[in-house]
């Protein structure tokens, strides 16, 4: 056991530390990277539709603006679906039993691939969402559509991959397969 100053009970999973294993720094860098540039082309195009809209805010929508926010909706729902799906069809692809026995370094190269396919196309469906509401707002100035691509946004921001959560997932999928 490491007596770091700076290991923490967040470092750990059920008293398993959460950065053993294979280095996986350059795949979550490389996720982060992606995550962090869907996050601001919304928030440019933000700052480029208030600044053409001068910040006018209207409070009664318009058609475009009741597309956007049921597009809103619907992308919402499907970046939770959508990747749960493609996630447990990929997964079901893998052999549990070469999973299973598989050392830290292959279940790393197995999961890694699907982990990030998924997290691109959850944050990809929250982008397009924003990019629509923020041309319902462009056209409109209806703030609603304003305050959804900034949820919307967030969203993407809150998805951000970090080492311990991939890990961690990574270490739940194998636990899972165990019972297959």
């Amino acid at each position: 056991m490491d007596d770091s100053p700076y290991r923490t009970p967040a470092n750990t999973i059920d008293g398993a530390d959460i950065s053993d294993g294979p280095d996986i720094s350059g795949d979550v860098r490389g996720m982060q990277i992606i995550t962090a540039s869907l996050m601001m082309g919304v928030m440019a195009f933000m700052g480029v539709a208030l600044v053409m809209n001068e910040g006018e805010l209207r409070s009664e929508p318009d058609l475009v603006s009741w597309v956007g926010i049921g597009f809103a909706t619907i992308a919402f729902v499907a970046h939770v679906v959508v990747p749960t799906m493609m996630r447990r069809e990929q997964i079901a692809q893998l052999d549990p039993q070469e999973v299973r026995n598989a050392d830290s370094d292959t279940k790393y190269r197995l999961l890694i691939p699907i982990y990030r396919s998924t997290h691109i196309i959850a944050c990809a469906l929250l982008e397009g969402a924003a990019f629509f509401n923020l041309i319902a707002y462009q056209t409109e100035a209806f703030m609603g559509a304003l305050g959804v691509a900034m949820f919307l946004a967030l969203s993407i921001g809150a998805r951000f991959p970090t080492e311990p959560r991939i890990r961690s997932w990574i270490r739940h999928i194998t636990e899972e397969m165990q019972w297959r």
